[in-house]
């Protein structure tokens, strides 16, 4: 864990290295804490949980979110700001009224759209890891992703307008890295 985290070695660490995915795995969670330790986040430990479980379960079926939040609440049922921080990530939306701590999860968890190395480091691990878990083609999986990539385009857009005005260059290069994945993923489908 980085310096940000104060949850230590948590025993639920050992739940990501039992999943052996290319993306959604530990280097994922510590590249979170990562990025709200350079952005000097305040710490909040609801959100340090939410980090940690927020992809806990990331398995074909749907509703990860709800179900990471979930196992959660089993094991830390009064962490219940922290299993609402975690749902925020099925959509990334940021609105006026949200809390800091949950618009901090949905930079986390985004993060590595903001720069061009990332995004294509990271596009070609969701790639592996959604042919492998979901059975699909290339091909299948740029059509999907280039369908989750316009939705998410439209939701960073949105995001620069009710986030604060110190994040408006976060959502400018997320929106890049959205744009690069959409080419990306376009120039798969059009092979």
């Amino acid at each position: 864990m980085t310096h940000w985290s104060r949850l230590g070695n948590n025993k639920f660490a050992e739940l990501w290295y039992a999943k052996n995915l290319a993306y959604h795995n530990p280097d994922h969670i510590q590249e979170c804490y990562m990025f709200l330790e350079r952005m000097n986040a305040p710490y909040d430990e609801d959100l340090d949980y939410a980090v940690l479980f927020h992809d806990v379960v990331y398995d074909k079926d749907p509703l990860k979110e709800e179900r990471s939040a979930q196992l959660l609440l089993k094991y830390y049922p009064e962490r219940t700001k922290a299993a609402e921080i975690i749902l925020a990530t099925a959509h990334h939306n940021i609105t006026p009224d949200m809390d800091e701590a949950t618009r901090w999860m949905i930079r986390a968890d985004l993060h590595g759209l903001a720069s061009t190395h990332t995004t294509v480091i990271n596009y070609a691990k969701i790639m592996t890891e959604s042919m492998y878990l979901y059975n699909v083609s290339a091909k299948t999986f740029a059509e999907k992703n280039l369908d989750f990539m316009l939705k998410l385009l439209e939701t960073a857009i949105n995001n620069s307008f009710y986030d604060s005005d110190e994040h408006l260059q976060f959502w400018i290069d997320v929106s890049s890295g959205t744009n690069l994945t959409i080419n990306l993923s376009n120039a798969i489908c059009n092979k």
